[in-house]
């Protein structure tokens, strides 16, 4: 598997169940689509890939949001996310590997109610899940991101 790459069944699923549009380009660096295994866009199986598209500042048809650094916060200033929303982890070579979507939160510290996190579900492979996993165990230490989606076009 190359740097940067997971399959991200889970989290595509999730986007199209929110009746979002693919967009095939014909050019599966710039695309959101998904023909067969052997025919999709490098945004429909690259953390990076899927990025870019999503945060993309063009106006061409599918999901699209922005981005932000993810830390735990304290709800009473506002939540930075909302269910259904992308969390993507970096690895500890400073690649992005892994995508997940936002299920809910928890508290994350004994001490304050008000300190939450992420919960995530997600899917890496045939053997490996996330099933509503805390965010901060999910390459724990290193860097993430959230994608906060904001409509489709």
């Amino acid at each position: 598997m190359k740097k940067g790459r997971v399959v991200v069944q889970c989290l595509l699923i999730a986007l199209l169940a929110g009746n979002t549009t693919s967009y095939y380009s014909g050019n599966p660096s710039t695309g959101w689509y998904y023909v067969n295994l052997n025919n999709r866009s490098y945004s429909w199986s690259s953390v990076q890939y899927l990025y870019q598209y999503l945060t993309r500042s063009t106006s061409t048809p599918g999901p699209y949001g922005s981005s932000s650094t993810y830390s735990t916060f304290d709800e009473r200033n506002g939540y930075p996310f909302v269910n259904g929303d992308i969390l993507q982890h970096q690895g500890d070579d400073s690649f992005w590997w892994h995508s997940t979507v936002i299920t809910g939160a928890y508290q994350a510290y004994s001490w304050s109610p008000y300190y939450l996190g992420a919960l995530v579900c997600g899917r890496t492979d045939t053997q490996n899940h996330n099933l509503n996993d805390r965010a901060e165990d999910i390459y724990p230490g290193n860097p993430k991101r959230i994608i906060a989606l904001s409509g489709n076009r």
